[in-house]
């Protein structure tokens, strides 16, 4: 049998590779007599868009940095992740769906990922429906959604017309694992007919192995001194990233972030492959992040954390992050914040909370929990289609 992962696995974001090899991991210890690959299809503008943010010189520490975190990702991509032989870029929906159709897969499992997700303009990593990650009509196999999101979907960009062609896709599908309570929301506005089909998955890298790697020495050798206080930070919001590190900094810590901060001592993105990124995070002392797989990994390393989301970017949806830290009963480690009107006072009692290890005690029974769900799910999808 030759199964096809579809997802993002070429959005420049480690998490997003990460994640991917997660989805493999899964299958490949469920189906490990079959030929298991992830499908090298990719929209143009999203991986484009994705190369230029990276690459942009952001500062003149970034002019080289950019591209040396360019070339490690692709790197990895080319050597490390199990792609298909054959590779195709474009935005036109039928070349898409021809491709896919032509590698005569028996089933397909699209994501994990933001998938669903419908932006506009340069926000979007994929074209507006109708897309391929939709798993429409014209693609001629088994379908399964494993852990899809629709995360940051505003409903109202959907035209009738993409409504009702999103209904007819996802009633396509033999099973859909939803990775948070919005894409529920989002099947239900575009007319799934059988919940009985959709159930809640958790995001597959935490069925991922973190491996032991160098990243120690690396620290060691970037001027990094793991003994002393780390503040980790990996947050967008220059505003709120620029006041939290001047406080943590005037308090002797060392400033590093996983990827690209401006006001952090060390940036790491240049200097470390996607398996170093998630064993870094054990090494700080703390960790702010906006991030979704930043705050999975440190769940992972159980590593004290704050992951914090803007109001102005979610509004009052129960965002990823709030259905990740609900499952571990850590939604107290959820900050959510008004960039214009950022109480640090508050926040900083938040920090202190979160450094508490107890906290964390039952995280590794909530993984080893989460991983058995994810077998389940695997087992539930075999049984759907029939293997």
């Amino acid at each position: 049998m030759k199964i096809g992962i579809l997802t993002f696995h070429r959005t420049i974001n480690y998490g997003s590779e990460l994640q991917a090899m997660g989805v493999y991991e899964v299958l490949k210890e469920h189906f490990p007599n079959d030929q298991v690959e992830i499908i090298d299809y990719n929209p143009v503008h999203g991986p484009l868009k994705e190369a230029l943010v990276a690459l942009y010189p952001k500062s003149l520490y970034w002019l080289i940095g950019g591209m040396k975190y360019f070339l490690q990702f692709h790197r990895y991509v080319q050597n490390v992740m199990p792609i298909s032989k054959e590779r195709i870029f474009t935005n036109n929906f039928n070349k898409a769906t021809s491709f896919i159709n032509k590698q005569n897969y028996d089933v397909i499992f699209v994501g994990s990922d933001t998938v669903f997700e419908y932006k506009k303009g340069l926000e979007s990593f994929v074209p507006a429906p109708p897309n391929v990650f939709w798993l429409p009509k014209e693609i001629k196999c088994k379908k399964i959604g494993f852990a899809v999101s629709a995360d940051k979907t505003k409903l109202d960009y959907f035209s009738e017309e993409q409504r009702l062609w999103a209904g007819e896709c996802v009633n396509g599908f033999d099973y859909i694992g939803s990775r948070d309570d919005y894409t529920k929301e989002v099947l239900k506005f575009v007319g799934l007919n059988d919940f009985s089909k959709v159930c809640r998955v958790p995001d597959p890298t935490f069925y991922l192995k973190i491996k032991k790697t160098a990243v120690r020495d690396k620290l060691g050798s970037l001027g990094v001194d793991v003994d002393k206080p780390i503040l980790g930070i990996h947050v967008g919001d220059d505003r709120f990233s620029k006041v939290v590190t001047d406080h943590y900094r005037a308090k002797g810590y060392m400033i590093v972030a996983p990827r690209y901060n401006k006001f952090a001592d060390i940036s790491l993105a240049p200097h470390i492959n996607p398996d170093e990124w998630a064993e870094v995070y054990r090494y700080f002392d703390l960790t702010i992040t906006d991030r979704f797989h930043g705050t999975i990994f440190c769940l992972k390393n159980n590593a004290p954390f704050v992951s914090v989301d803007e109001v102005a970017q979610y509004g009052d949806e129960k965002t990823k992050k709030y259905s990740l830290l609900e499952m571990f009963g850590l939604l107290d480690n959820l900050y959510r914040y008004e960039s214009e009107n950022f109480n640090l006072e508050e926040f900083l009692e938040l920090c202190k909370y979160a450094e508490n290890p107890a906290l964390y005690e039952l995280v590794d029974e909530t993984l080893d929990s989460l991983k058995a769900e994810l077998d389940r799910f695997i087992l539930s999808a075999k049984d759907r289609i029939g293997i």
